[in-house]
């Protein structure tokens, strides 16, 4: 599936404004994450798996550099 930039930023906008007022945002299709995750760990794989069966298809978004717990 490709998306586009305009689409892609419609999502993320509202998302981030949301955290930034100290919301959360979290779900079965988003995931905020304040660091890039370390690829050699094979939790991240697992996580980014289990994020990716609960959507059952639709698509996943991971929010790298948006921490919900410091804002």
């Amino acid at each position: 599936m490709t998306i586009r930039r305009q689409h892609l930023e419609a999502r993320v906008i509202p998302l981030v404004d949301l955290v930034v007022a100290g919301g959360r945002v979290e779900d079965h299709l988003v995931e905020c994450k304040a660091v890039w995750p370390d690829p050699g760990k094979r939790q991240v794989a697992r996580q980014l798996a289990g994020h990716a069966n609960r959507a059952r298809g639709e698509p996943i978004l991971w929010l790298i550099g948006l921490d919900e717990d410091m804002a």
